[in-house]
């Protein structure tokens, strides 16, 4: 019995080591609707702004680490709104692209807030829209973000409202093809059991449709929606924000990038749900998304800040939330022998 109790001992205190050194990640993404025709007047805008960083300022603590605004294609109330999170997201992505295109009177209206420091970027603008959206510069805009001991990318978009299958095929294909291509170039092998891919946005497709089934094989070879897993029975419905009918707005995990790729199964999203924030005083006609996710971190808090030159992933199986490091390996071998 003795021996029983120490070797409980030995690994509630490895496990309560190893989850000192994970990360908890909340993200937010809300669409604001700051645009022209149906966002209102500038100065109905500019209250709008004002009243949504007040609220969001006023989560204190709670006010999620990382924030993905989409429309926010004017510039005054957009100004108003991220100014008021200088102080807790000092680490800001902006105006993309830049310059804009001489066909595209405006660009992607896509901001992306960050309390961590953001080590890497890239935007890519979609080749295909339709409707009035082909007059803005619509597109993907990802960030590679330094945890203290994991990595966490994200990326925001908004597709085409109203899109059609052809726009969406596109568009998802880009998606696809930026993140496949940023992770390549910006995941150090030696931190893929430290990281995080999470995608998120307004991607004016309805869940349960086969768009949606369209999308979650497109983004990744793996998808993850986590409101399917966390929230059976709700429908998450997200739009419009008075007497939701759709939902449209997602957050997204991706386990594996490409088939036979890397895998990012160390990270489980926890929570997600609707945040509605916006709908006491109408701030938006569209409610946010919210979730967080445990990504584990590095035993000794140390990454590396080189991309490896070896290219060969180490894949793992999907939901994998415990793996034998060296360290758990060296109790379960002491452990057995003193049973023994």
């Amino acid at each position: 019995m003795m021996r029983w109790s120490l070797v409980v001992a030995i690994a509630a205190s490895f496990l309560q080591l190893q989850s000192s050194f994970g990360v908890e990640l909340s993200v937010l993404v809300q669409n604001v609707q700051f645009i022209i025709l149906t966002g209102g007047t500038m100065e109905e805008q500019i209250d709008r702004a004002t009243k949504y960083g007040d609220l969001l300022v006023g989560l204190g603590d709670d006010i999620p680490d990382v924030i993905g605004f989409t429309e926010t294609f004017i510039k005054e109330p957009s100004d108003i709104l991220v100014g008021k999170l200088n102080t807790t997201h000092p680490h800001q992505l902006r105006s993309f692209p830049d310059p804009l295109p001489i066909e595209k009177p405006l660009d992607s209206g896509l901001t992306l807030l960050s309390k961590y420091p953001i080590e890497a970027h890239d935007f890519r603008m979609f080749t295909e829209a339709n409707g009035l959206d082909a007059l803005a510069a619509k597109g993907v805009l990802v960030a590679l973000l330094r945890l203290p001991s994991s990595f966490a990318v994200v990326s925001v978009t908004h597709q085409n409202a109203g899109g059609t299958d052809a726009v969406f095929t596109s568009q998802l294909g880009t998606a696809r093809d930026l993140m496949k291509d940023f992770v390549a170039r910006n995941i150090p092998l030696s931190a893929q059991k430290y990281t995080a891919v999470v995608m998120m946005g307004d991607y004016n497709i309805d869940a349960g449709s086969d768009t949606y089934r369209e999308m979650l094989s497109t983004l990744a070879y793996r998808t993850e929606d986590p409101h399917i897993l966390l929230n059976p029975g709700e429908d998450g419905f997200t739009s419009p924000s008075q007497n939701p009918t759709r939902r449209i707005d997602y957050i997204f995990k991706a386990d594996v990038i490409e088939e036979g790729g890397c895998s990012f199964s160390y990270s489980n999203v926890t929570s997600y749900g609707v945040n509605d924030l916006v709908v006491e005083d109408l701030l938006s006609d569209h409610l946010g998304v919210a979730a967080t996710i445990s990504i584990a971190g590095k035993m000794d808090g140390v990454l590396s800040s080189q991309v490896d030159s070896n290219t060969v992933c180490e894949n793992s199986a999907k939901g994998c939330a415990l793996w034998l490091t060296s360290m758990q390996l060296f109790v379960l071998v002491v452990s057995i022998g003193y049973l023994l």
